[in-house]
């Protein structure tokens, strides 16, 4: 009697570290939903001016590669997504009304759209975006698709009034949990930032590291190419 209630206080033991072991190693995608409502100082100390940006950031802890959008997330990395438009490459964000101006290291046919890293140079080096705040959520391969069938069909959208970088970031939201948070015309930072607030949210300040590998898809050529 004593020798099978060890046994079975063996196998529980082993049961619950198997179970513990399983849960803490199970590979998670996390999306966070970033906004900010301007670029409060350059690298220079003045300010920046600009009413801000909206970006998402796609955190890949698992032990695998994993395809966002045209963009492959090597494990244990992240990238940032945003909607930009080439119109006043290499000024500040103060030129721009809703997407800040794109920092580039060399001539592309970019013109606009989607940039995977483009906050990651910009926002490390130039600019800063000391008010920025995110939710987050953990993407299951469902949210994954919706993501991924976003970023496709955007991949080349930008309309200052029609669709923003701010109508673009909350459209995703939506469309992974199923809210309806207006994404209307003259969408702005700023009502991403109040929808942010309805959520735990997180201090999004120097959270980015940098990174002048940014990269967009030209559909003409079919494929990935670096900025």
């Amino acid at each position: 009697m004593k020798n099978n209630f060890k046994i079975q206080i063996c196998m529980l033991a082993f049961l619950s570290q198997f179970l513990l072991c399983s849960y803490t190693s199970t590979p998670q995608i996390t999306l966070e939903w970033h906004a900010f409502t301007k670029a409060t100082k350059r690298s220079d100390g003045t300010d920046a001016g600009g009413l801000g940006h909206s970006f998402i950031k796609v955190v890949n802890d698992s032990s695998k590669s994993i395809e966002i959008g045209y963009y492959t997330l090597p494990a244990n990395s992240y990238v940032t997504i945003g909607l930009w438009t080439s119109g006043a490459v290499g000024s500040s964000s103060s030129n721009s009304s809703f997407a800040p101006a794109i920092v580039m290291q060399k001539v592309s046919n970019f013109k606009q759209g989607v940039l995977y890293n483009e906050e990651r140079l910009k926002y490390t080096i130039q600019e800063k975006m000391e008010d920025d705040i995110y939710a987050k959520m953990t993407l299951n391969d469902s949210a994954l698709e919706k993501l991924n069938q976003v970023l496709v069909d955007k991949n080349s959208s930008y309309n200052v009034i029609t669709y923003n970088c701010a109508t673009f970031t909350t459209e995703i939201w939506n469309k992974l949990n199923d809210t309806t948070y207006w994404t209307g015309w003259f969408r702005k930072p700023s009502n991403n930032k109040d929808d942010i607030s309805n959520y735990t949210h997180y201090d999004g300040n120097d959270s980015l590291s940098y990174t002048n590998a940014v990269y967009y898809y030209d559909q003409t050529e079919g494929e990935l190419l670096r900025v």
